[in-house]
């Protein structure tokens, strides 16, 4: 669904879906995106090296999407990986717009595992929607609402303003 959600939100930001390793959406300003499912507790994880990418766009605002999304069928009903059919099962989605340094607060976490398969070691942060800033304003766009909190260049969102604010 990453992938779903990152198409969906570059259409509603007028931003380019980057289909390459590195941030999600580029354009005016630069977004990294990151969603959950908003049946359960909303829990997002970012990876460590995922902090510096702004680094990458000197001159360019830079933004975390924070989102949540709902479908229509549980996840177990689900069976396929096709994207054009994955985005007809979502009904709505909630995407808040935060300043990148605002992750900063979430304290780093180091992790791993192991399967028969593989072995991992990671450092991942872990946002908390509680702590989003607050919303200056929010905009109904298709299949959901953008909301941008303090400290977003409204001027990095323009397209916005084809939609309607609410």
């Amino acid at each position: 669904m990453p992938w779903v959600n990152e198409e969906w939100a570059a259409k509603v930001l007028g931003l380019i879906h980057n289909k390459h390793n590195g941030i999600d959406l580029i354009g005016r300003c630069v977004m990294e995106v990151k969603f959950s499912l908003s049946h359960y507790p909303a829990k997002w994880t970012v990876l460590e090296y995922q902090m510096d990418y702004q680094e990458l766009y000197p001159g360019k605002n830079a933004y975390w999407g924070i989102g949540t999304y709902t479908l229509s069928v549980p996840v177990s009903k689900i069976k396929t990986k096709d994207p054009t059919e994955l985005e007809k099962l979502v009904t709505k989605r909630e995407l808040r717009v935060v300043p990148w340094g605002w992750m900063a607060q979430f304290p780093p976490h180091k992790t791993s595992g192991q399967t028969d398969k593989s072995e991992w070691e990671n450092t991942l942060r872990y946002p908390r929607g509680r702590l989003i800033p607050r919303t200056t304003i929010s905009y109904e766009v298709e299949k959901g609402i953008v909301h941008l909190t303090e400290d977003v260049d409204k001027n990095d969102f323009l397209f916005l303003e084809d939609g309607i604010p609410i």
